[in-house]
């Protein structure tokens, strides 16, 4: 890589803050937010904005720029549209200047070493941002232009294998709330052919505990769910059977996850306990509780906060045991073939980094 020459990222690239104000952006124009952009930069769809529906400034864009997450950086929340628009403030455009190719930039600010950069770069506890300027002065190298394509030509097919990787893991997912749809209906709508109720009475809630004095910096079998998931590994259990975790604090409101072994829950969750075997499965409960629009609701509060009655008194359809069974078995084949394409996908994005490594050594 000696021969290529290296630069400020503000000095071939341009982070372009044209903000638009609510009241002229035209009706149907794409909006992306952060929800909208996958970690890892895929764009899953932009929204059409309707009249009146935004309450602040945006950032415009075009098919030119990279747009890259400012908010939580370590999500590398970096992506290349193929449409113009505008997006959240949190987003900055980043126009590559003549010398620089917009692919090249990309999958080199992708990159797990430049991510974890960023993430070092950022200020503020609870919501790390990262600094227009911070990122204007990440060195990049840049090689002659042909060459910047032709590496971005082969990371690009790297990535594409990748990213069908994750669309089959997506698709499993979205069979599984199909078939729950299916079989017990619309939960935001509150429209099912059984009759809607509270599981108060059927479960037990609590809160987890701090997990400071049963971390383990060493992997173990009994992980750690916060209110986002698996965040560490602990050197004793909580729980040892299978319970539901619901995040009550900030991001995570709402998120559900069930435990499959012994584990400990921090108290940035809330613990669900099956007390009526005969009438629910925690595996039926999860799957109703993440259809609910707890998660919406919460998100339009400035402090994101739920509690336990918020989740025992939110009405679900209450189907016969059996066929909530039915349902549990449907979803366990599906979780095993995800199983299988997520361990594919590991193994892809090992190949990809590495291949990207390779790429922005000069040695591709």
């Amino acid at each position: 890589m000696s021969r290529w020459m290296t630069f400020a990222l503000g000095e071939v690239a341009s982070i372009e803050r044209k903000a638009i104000q609510p009241g002229d952006i035209a009706k149907g124009t794409a909006y992306l937010g952060l929800e909208h952009i996958e970690s890892g930069g895929v764009i899953l769809g932009a929204k059409p904005v309707d009249e009146g529906e935004l309450a602040s400034s945006k950032f415009k864009f075009t098919e030119r720029h990279l747009l890259y997450g400012k908010l939580r950086p370590y999500l590398a929340k970096i992506a290349c549209p193929d449409f113009q628009g505008i997006c959240s403030t949190d987003i900055l455009p980043v126009l590559p200047g003549a010398r620089l190719d917009r692919s090249f930039l990309c999958h080199f600010l992708r990159q797990p070493k430049m991510v974890d950069y960023a993430n070092s770069r950022t200020t503020g506890a609870n919501l790390p941002r990262l600094s227009p300027s911070a990122l204007a002065e990440f060195q990049i190298p840049i090689p002659p232009l042909e060459e910047q394509r032709r590496i971005a030509a082969i990371l690009d097919k790297a990535y594409d294998i990748r990213r069908k990787r994750q669309q089959s893991i997506r698709l499993t997912e979205e069979i599984i709330s199909s078939t729950f749809l299916e079989m017990f209906g619309d939960i935001p709508a509150k429209k099912s052919i059984y009759d809607f109720g509270t599981i108060r009475g059927l479960v037990s809630a609590q809160s987890g505990k701090s997990s400071n004095q049963v971390l383990s910096e060493i992997k173990t079998d009994i992980p750690v769910y916060g209110g986002n998931g698996i965040n560490g590994w602990a050197t004793k259990p909580l729980f040892e059977e299978n319970v539901v975790v619901v995040g009550r604090v900030g991001q995570q409101c709402g998120i559900v996850h069930v435990t499959d072994r012994p584990a400990w829950i921090t108290d940035n969750a809330i613990v669900i306990r099956v007390t009526d075997n005969n009438k629910l499965h925690p595996i039926y409960i999860a799957e109703a509780l993440q259809r609910s629009p707890l998660r919406s609701n919460v998100e339009k509060l400035d402090l994101p906060f739920i509690n336990q009655s918020v989740i025992l008194d939110y009405p679900i359809p209450l189907p016969p045991l059996d066929r909530q069974l039915e349902f549990v078995k449907i979803r366990e084949k599906i979780c095993k073939a995800k199983t299988r394409l997520v361990e594919d996908s590991a193994t892809s994005n090992e190949l990809f980094n590495s291949l990207a490594y390779r790429a922005f050594r000069a040695e591709l």
